[in-house]
C-alpha cells in the first residue's frame, strides 16, 4: 500500500494552489483594480490598521521562534481575534480563536517526554502553519487593488467583509431537495454561529447555511443533520458555498433513499487541490468519501483505500460513534476536508444520514 502523509498532501496542494492563484494574478483580465493611490475608507483603513498590528505580531513569533510563546500563544490570539472584531474582520476572528483552541488543547496533550523532544512538538507546525496562511492574507489584503476579482471576494470572505442581502437576493435561486449532511457551533464575535452544510440531490451541489444568534439555544433548528429541506437557496458572489434563502423552509422528514456517488480518497485530495485554486485561504470544504476505517502510521482514525490514505479529526467522541455506526470496515462518510485530513460530520448509509 502507497500511504501519503497528511503533509505530502498539504504541500502538493498549496503548491497547486499557488501556481493557479500567480497565473491568475499575472493576468490582466477579469481584475478588479482601482487605482492603486484612491483613498481608503474608514473601514478600510480600520481593517489595514487592525491586520497590520496582527502582521507585526506573527512577524515577531517568527524572529523569536514560535515555540518560545509556548503556553501563552493562546491568550494572545485570543486577545488579537477580539482586536479583529474591532477591525471589522469577523471571519479571521473566528479563524484566530480556533486556532487558540486548537493549540490550547495540543498543549495540554504535551507529556513531559514529548517536551523534552529535541524536536519542535506537532503544536508548533499547527501554528507555524495557520500563522503562514494568514500572513498570506494580510498580504492579500495590502495588495487587492492588483488582484484578480475572483480572489478578492475570496479574500473578502476570509476576512469576514459583509455582503448586503439584497445584493445577494439578486443572485439566480437553486431549487432542491437539500440533504442536511452536518452543522457545526461556533463562536463568532459576541455570539454564535450554526455552520449548516447542505447538499442538493438533483443539482449535486453544496451549500452552507449560517445562522446567528447570542446564546446556542437560541439557533435556529431549520437545518438538522439527517433531515432533508426543499428549498430555494440564493448563493454569495464567489466560491464560498455559503448560501440563503427569503424564508424558513420546515424540513421535509428524515433522509430517505439517498446514495450519493462518493469519491475516492484520490478523488478528495484532487478536490482539495482545486478548493485552494479557488480559494488559496480556504480552510475546510466538504466531501463525500469512501473508504476502509483504519490505523494510520501515528495511531490515529483514518480512511483507507487500495492506494492511499487520509486521517480522520475531529473528537474521539466523533470517532467513536463513527466505528459503532458501521456495520463493517467499508464506510462512506460526509465531512470537511482540510491540510490535516477529513473531519466526519455524518455517516452516510444505507439510504440514510447518521449524524456523528
Amino acid at each position: 500500500m502507497v500511504m501519503t502523509t497528511p503533509a505530502e498532501s498539504t504541500e502538493s496542494a498549496e503548491s497547486a494552489a499557488s501556481t493557479e492563484a500567480a497565473a491568475r494574478a499575472s493576468s490582466p483580465s477579469g481584475s478588479d483594480r482601482r487605482p492603486a493611490d484612491a483613498p481608503a475608507s474608514h473601514g478600510e483603513q480600520r481593517m489595514t490598521d487592525g491586520l497590520d498590528e496582527l502582521d507585526r505580531w506573527m512577524a515577531d513569533q517568527v524572529e523569536q521562534g514560535i515555540a518560545a510563546s509556548g503556553e501563552g500563544l493562546p491568550t494572545a490570539l485570543r486577545r488579537l481575534a477580539a482586536r479583529m472584531v474591532e477591525a471589522q474582520a469577523p471571519a479571521l476572528a473566528t479563524r484566530l480563536t480556533e486556532l487558540a483552541d486548537e493549540l490550547a488543547d495540543e498543549l495540554a496533550e504535551l507529556t513531559e517526554t514529548a517536551a523534552a523532544d529535541d524536536e519542535d512538538p506537532a503544536w508548533v507546525q499547527t501554528a507555524t502553519d495557520e500563522l503562514g496562511t494568514i500572513h498570506l492574507l494580510v498580504r492579500a489584503w495590502r495588495e487587492r487593488t492588483h488582484l484578480p476579482s475572483d480572489l478578492v471576494t475570496a479574500m473578502r470572505h476570509q476576512l469576514g467583509m459583509s455582503v448586503r442581502t439584497e445584493v445577494v437576493l439578486t443572485e439566480p435561486e437553486v431549487k432542491d431537495h437539500w440533504v442536511v449532511v452536518g452543522s457545526q457551533d461556533r463562536s463568532e464575535g459576541r455570539g454564535v454561529a450554526r455552520h449548516s452544510w447542505l447538499y442538493g440531490r438533483k443539482t449535486h451541489r453544496w451549500a452552507r447555511v449560517i445562522a446567528y444568534a447570542r446564546e446556542r439555544d437560541e439557533l435556529p433548528r431549520t437545518y438538522t443533520a439527517g433531515t432533508q429541506v426543499e428549498a430555494r437557496l440564493h448563493f454569495y458572489p464567489g466560491d464560498s458555498l455559503r448560501a440563503l434563502s427569503r424564508q424558513e423552509y420546515p424540513s421535509t422528514g428524515a433522509v430517505t433513499g439517498w446514495t450519493p456517488t462518493p469519491a475516492p480518497i484520490t478523488g478528495a485530495r484532487k478536490a482539495w487541490r482545486d478548493a485552494l485554486s479557488a480559494d488559496p485561504w480556504a480552510d475546510a470544504r466538504p466531501a463525500i468519501v469512501a473508504g476502509r476505517l483504519a490505523i494510520d502510521e501515528a495511531g490515529h482514525l483514518a480512511l483507507t483505500d487500495r492506494s492511499s490514505m487520509l486521517p480522520l479529526t475531529g473528537g474521539t467522541e466523533q470517532h467513536r460513534r463513527l466505528a459503532l455506526s458501521i456495520a463493517s470496515d467499508d464506510a462512506v462518510v460526509a465531512g470537511l476536508l482540510s491540510p490535516k485530513g477529513l473531519q466526519p460530520l455524518s455517516l452516510v448509509t444505507g439510504g440514510t444520514v447518521v449524524p456523528l
